[in-house]
């Protein structure tokens, strides 16, 4: 008798062998709908936690739990440093390793995909030794960075030690940078190779006023004019020469062909070190352990306010993850609470009234009923 193979459970942290390691491969995961009806595939990168400083905390579907190195990560995973640890990811199989500095928070999507809430992070990508290459990608609230083959960033998160704005330096190779998918027509990307560095601009009025042509050449790299840069009081002082001056670019970022030197002096020291690949330091774990508690409002509240894409993404939409957690009196007292922040739960704590049963008019039964009659006589006609 053939025995139909087990499905695997819905949250199921990856690598759980029901399934084999070239069959996740060759099919990925059947992640969302697209919009024309028709299934999307992804990949679930196996992310493994192969170095912690300290333990991190993982929000794993509804559920909450800290963790150190060995641990198997899911798809849709949550992690979290503490003030005092770093950590790093590692995907053997897609060829991306990531540090995470303190105070770090990210979400692990499809395809090698990040979602960077705040803090710092350092990606590389190597095809070199993967069996299924993949160029991870990030996403801040403000913009999206797709890395290449060989190619290494850091990226910072409106970080409170450096001008809380989004920046990314292009230590190696050449990453590709646009727009958040939150915008409603994303510009073209912008290449930036290394050690080139792109800013968010700053919104505000008085705080900076730069004017400087941006152009591309044959290998992408870009070519500047001259600048005028003014500085509000608070600001931290701009680079100089014509090597770091800021300029803005077409897809609203300010491009130097060097990071500021503000910008060297708050990233982590631990970043300025090449990122080693790392073997796990024992047996990798690959469930959550028991004592994970459900999450609280507090837990997830920056996520589920924040501007990020991936707050509604189909594959990662966090009112349909965390609704569950509305059977919960507090938690549904505290999403109550923050209703105007959070406009996509408002059906989900007043549902809607059903709408009202279809009635037909009288007039028009006895007319159905009339043609019927006409249509279809009882008695035969004879003339």
């Amino acid at each position: 008798m053939t025995r139909t193979p087990k499905r695997p459970l819905a949250g199921q942290p990856l690598g759980i062998p029901q399934a084999s390691a070239s069959l996740r491969r060759s099919l990925g995961v059947l992640c969302c709908v697209g919009s024309m009806g028709l299934p999307v595939i992804a990949h679930a990168a196996a992310w493994t936690l192969v170095h912690v400083d300290a333990p991190v905390t993982v929000i794993h579907d509804n559920a909450r739990y800290q963790t150190g190195a060995g641990q198997r990560l899911a798809l849709n995973d949550i992690v979290e440093t503490p003030a005092h640890g770093a950590a790093q990811l590692q995907d053997d199989e897609t060829g991306n390793r990531v540090a995470l500095a303190a105070n770090t928070r990210v979400l692990l999507m499809h395809d090698a995909h990040i979602a960077l809430l705040n803090g710092w992070l350092k990606a590389t990508h190597a095809c070199a030794g993967a069996t299924h290459c993949l160029a991870g990608s990030i996403d801040t609230a403000q913009l999206r960075i797709n890395l290449s083959d060989a190619s290494t960033v850091v990226v910072a998160a409106a970080p409170p030690d450096y001008r809380e704005v989004d920046a990314v330096f292009s230590e190696s190779g050449m990453a590709s940078i646009t727009a958040s998918a939150n915008a409603a027509k994303p510009p073209a990307p912008l290449k930036l190779n290394a050690p080139q560095f792109a800013l968010q601009a700053v919104q505000g009025p008085s705080t900076r006023n730069e004017s400087m042509t941006i152009g591309s050449n044959a290998d992408g790299r870009s070519t500047q004019g001259s600048a005028s840069t003014q500085m509000s009081p608070t600001s931290p002082a701009p680079a100089t020469s014509a090597s770091t001056a800021v300029a803005p670019a077409p897809s609203g970022l300010a491009v130097s062909n060097r990071p500021d030197p503000t910008f060297i002096a708050a990233m982590p020291v631990a970043f300025r070190d090449a990122l080693p690949v790392l073997s796990s330091p024992g047996p990798i774990r690959m469930t959550p352990p028991s004592d994970a508690r459900p999450v609280t409002y507090d837990d997830v509240s920056d996520w589920l306010t924040s501007t990020l894409p991936a707050r509604r993404d189909p594959t990662s939409r966090f009112v349909d993850r965390f609704r569950k957690r509305l059977s919960d009196a507090s938690f549904r007292r505290d999403v109550t609470v923050h209703l105007h922040d959070l406009p996509e739960w408002h059906d989900l704590i007043y549902p809607p009234p059903p709408p009202p049963p279809r009635v037909i008019p009288r007039a028009l039964n006895n007319a159905s009923t009339n043609v019927s009659s006409f249509a279809y006589p009882v008695t035969p006609f004879r003339p």
